[in-house]
């Protein structure tokens, strides 16, 4: 039995489509939403609907969606090391401010 979820993941033309194989009649000029209600109130007449998979759903091949996520999280790892770089350079500055602060004590100015 289809979920609501698995509806959703579907176009509305697809959804009307598979309505239209049914007795069903008033779907032509239902909203989205109404039709899915329709469809969940007769779930038994579409039992064979499954969630629509990614690669149709994102309407890109998957080949660039793949490509698209690897360079997402290769930017994602360089900001990480970015951040790890400064953190620590900033670890070295307090370090050398604390470090000439305790010089200037044991040696005063004249």
């Amino acid at each position: 039995m289809p979920t609501r979820e698995d509806l959703e993941s579907h176009l509305i033309s697809t959804l009307k489509k598979e309505v239209a194989k049914t007795n069903l009649t008033g779907y032509s000029t239902m909203k989205k939403k109404e039709l899915i209600d329709l469809m969940m109130k007769h779930k038994h007449r579409f039992h064979h609907i499954k969630k629509r998979s990614l690669k149709t759903y994102t309407k890109i091949p998957q080949k660039l969606f793949d490509e698209q996520q690897k360079k997402n999280r290769a930017v994602l790892e360089k900001q990480k090391r970015v951040d790890k770089y400064q953190k620590e350079q900033a670890k070295r500055r307090k370090q050398s401010v604390k470090a000439s602060k305790g010089y200037s004590i044991m040696f005063p100015k004249r």
